[in-house]
């Protein structure tokens, strides 16, 4: 129990850490934001045909990081074309079928996947070209003497060590690097992507866990019948110290240990981030990497559920944390970690040895006696400065503005991936389609995930139904303008469902296309509640999968509030850019034409990255920019010279603020030399510098080329 030092200690630490983020608001954010994201990326599959489901697992989805731990995103990419059962009950005719085999002489947590024929419910015994399965992602033939499938007493097994060759092989066609870390693949080194499959048999390992007797009170009873029946997964990986690891697959109840956080109270969660910090810091400079995340994680769910329930307050959380500490130093002693829910699995093995559980084991013997004064002292998020603080009520005033700062930032990280996705359906479901049928098809998959009853699905598939109305709207109403067909109403009214989808994007779309079609005083009305809405606050995000230095910096979310902007994002608040495909080119002015073809030669199309192959045949303009274009134009075609000039300096002065928070920072250069051409001929020489330092910067695929040329033709210096 705490002593009063202790205790005044423990308070200091609970506010400290509320300070960086450990709040429950901001502990809800950030499950909301990377639950949504795992919901809008499964849309995606949906409708892009494929049957995989996206899981985002650990810290930043459990919402138990602070900005210091930086703490990487764990992506599960789980196969369900594969069937994998663990016994031949489960069989069904017509799947791809792997059955598991456990025996005595596999590791706890290990499984070997034996290959069945496709048509029966046997085991194939024989590799011969013509067989089909699906692996990596696709359907491949088996052949003879394949490395993909091992022959092992005299049975076939899918190989774990090969398909982990094949991804990595895969990542590195199409990204410059690759990082590895276990079953991990990828091409980012604050990813985690593993490809697994799925398991929905009743598993052994499950029944034996839940069934165990336990001391306290948690999990609780309700608890354990929720994640009774949640799919479990199989990981390519082998035990470190097995002879057979090149063909072993480690099993994984990722889903269970997400329920399992989630019911953390936030003392809990408190403690299992101080445990990070120091793995981080003092256990990381005794041995690198020793601890992992999943270590603290164990431990803290053996503490919780020995330890009662009444003890889990701020006031106790010194104490608390010397609990898990021991516990931790506890197995280093014997050298075995065991696994909270697979028995007889020891997290230690081909972590760490003998030589290093004793010198980390010296350390924690150290530390658990002089906790207070390591914890004053640690840098990490300035916790032991903030602890030491005298002034509360400026920690008070720091903890609000910093978890605003971080909300803010875990919203658009939630915003712009949904965005993103759905712009990337919509690319898909357009190349080769010659009418908008594919789009009403995944509009209907959309309003189906709107029924859902979780709430945070029936928010990603609103966006989702906003935007695709948006574009099935912009896409028939340049269809009619083409030939010059007057626009029926129901065209106008089929933009009035994406209006929502922000302050900005979905109603520059729909002003273009008045523009497009002649109706200037609509036009004008539109841009005039556009630019109502945009003022004083509203902050522009890129859905082209574009990012600038300070969509990851809290510094510059930090500012924003300084200024006054102390609210959460929301689609009312935010600007997407807008994007406009081919198939939307009558409703667009004739500048942004270019952008659609931005290449002069087949050589600069080469050039493109992957990441912008295909955005390249789009035209994106940041919203404020593309707003007074419009602006220009319109009240330039109604006459309204004062209005014009208006929009002009609005731009200039627009595009000289905000010159480093550009997303399409050569689109925008072009709109202003534009305007410059058509202000007057005093401008014309300016408008081609402006082009050709555009050029200068962005040598290839830069629309600017084409204007430098239009020019150059016309006798401008």
């Amino acid at each position: 129990m705490s002593g009063p030092e202790d205790t005044e200690l423990s308070k200091r630490l609970s506010a400290a850490l509320e300070n960086v983020g450990v709040t429950w608001n901001t502990v809800t954010a950030r499950r909301e934001s990377f639950l949504m994201r795992e919901k809008s990326d499964e849309i995606l599959n949906r409708l892009a045909g494929a049957k995989d489901m996206c899981f985002i697992f650990g810290s930043q989805s459990e919402g138990t990081t602070t900005p210091g731990l930086q703490s990487d995103t764990d992506i599960f990419h789980c196969c369900r074309h594969t069937h994998v059962i663990r016994s031949w009950d489960s069989w069904e005719h017509g799947k791809v079928t792997l059955l598991m085999l456990k025996d005595d002489t596999l590791p706890p947590q290990q499984y070997m996947l034996q290959i069945t024929k496709p048509g029966k419910p046997e085991l194939e015994t024989i590799l011969y070209d013509g067989s089909w399965i699906f692996y990596n992602g696709k359907f491949i033939r088996q052949k003879p003497n394949d490395d993909r499938w091992v022959r092992y007493n005299g049975k076939l097994f899918l190989s774990s060590d090969s398909l982990l060759r094949d991804i990595e092989k895969d990542t590195l066609q199409d990204n410059a690097a690759v990082f590895k870390a276990g079953p991990s693949v990828s091409f980012d080194k604050n990813l985690d992507v593993v490809k697994a499959m799925a398991v929905y048999d009743t598993l052994p390992e499950i029944q034996k866990w839940i069934g165990r007797s336990r001391p306290g009170h948690w999990p609780t009873p309700e608890l354990l019948e929720m994640v009774r029946d949640l799919p479990c997964f199989l990981v390519p990986s082998g035990h470190p110290l097995s002879k057979t690891r090149s063909i072993e697959w480690r099993f994984s109840p990722n889903l269970i240990e997400r329920h399992l956080m989630f019911s953390f109270n936030i003392t809990q969660i408190k403690c299992f981030v101080v445990l990070k910090m120091i793995k981080k810091t003092i256990l990381y400079d005794v041995v690198p990497d020793g601890i992992t995340t999943f270590h603290c994680k164990t431990t803290m769910m053996y503490a919780i559920e020995r330890t009662p329930k009444n003890l889990w307050t701020d006031d106790n959380l010194i104490y608390l944390i010397r609990v898990c500490l021991q516990t931790l130093k506890r197995w280093l002693r014997v050298r075995f970690c065991p696994h909270y829910i697979v028995k007889g699995s020891n997290l230690f093995d081909g972590k760490l040895t003998v030589n290093q559980c004793l010198r980390l084991c010296d350390c924690l013997n150290t530390l658990g006696g002089n906790v207070q004064k390591e914890l004053l002292h640690m840098k990490l998020d300035n916790i032991g400065e903030m602890m030491s603080a005298r002034d509360i009520d400026h920690g008070k005033r720091f903890n609000q503005q910093l978890n605003m700062a971080i909300q803010r930032k875990l919203d658009q990280n939630r915003l712009l991936p949904c965005n993103f996705n759905v712009h990337e359906a919509v690319r898909r479901l357009l190349a080769g389609a010659c009418n908008v049928r594919p789009l009403i098809t995944a509009q209907k998959v959309a309003l189906d995930f709107l029924k859902h009853k979780d709430n945070l699905v029936s928010e990603v598939a609103k966006h989702w139904v906003r935007v695709l109305f948006l574009y099935m709207a912009s896409i028939i109403a340049s269809s009619c303008l083409e030939p010059n067909v007057q626009l029926p109403q129901i065209i106008l009214e089929g933009y009035t469902p994406s209006l929502r989808s922000d302050a900005a994007s979905s109603r520059l779309k729909l002003a273009s296309m008045l523009l497009s079609a002649g109706y200037l005083p609509a036009a004008a009305y539109v841009l005039q509640d556009i630019e109502r809405r945009c003022y004083p606050f509203v902050r522009n995000i890129c859905c082209c999968g574009n990012v600038l230095d300070r969509d990851d910096s809290l510094e510059e979310f930090a500012k924003e509030l300084s200024t006054g902007s102390d609210y959460r994002l929301r689609e009312d608040n935010i600007a997407y850019c807008v994007r406009f495909t081919r198939r939307e080119v009558n409703c667009v002015p004739p500048i942004l034409l270019f952008e659609m073809h931005r290449a002069v030669s087949k050589d600069e199309i080469k050039m493109r990255s992957k990441q912008h192959m295909d955005s390249m045949d789009d035209a994106s303009v940041d919203a404020c920019v593309f707003l007074h274009y419009l602006q220009y134009l319109t009240y330039g075609g109604l006459s309204d010279s004062e209005q014009a000039l208006r929009a002009f300096n609005a731009l200039k002065e627009y595009l000289h603020n905000n010159e480093d928070f550009l997303y399409h920072a050569a689109t925008a250069a072009t709109l202003w030399a534009h305007i410059m051409e058509m202000q007057s001929q005093h401008f014309m020489k300016c408008a081609f510098k402006q082009y050709s330092a555009s050029v200068a910067s962005t040598p290839h695929n830069n629309a600017a080329n084409w204007h430098v040329r239009r020019l150059l033709k016309g006798k401008i210096p």
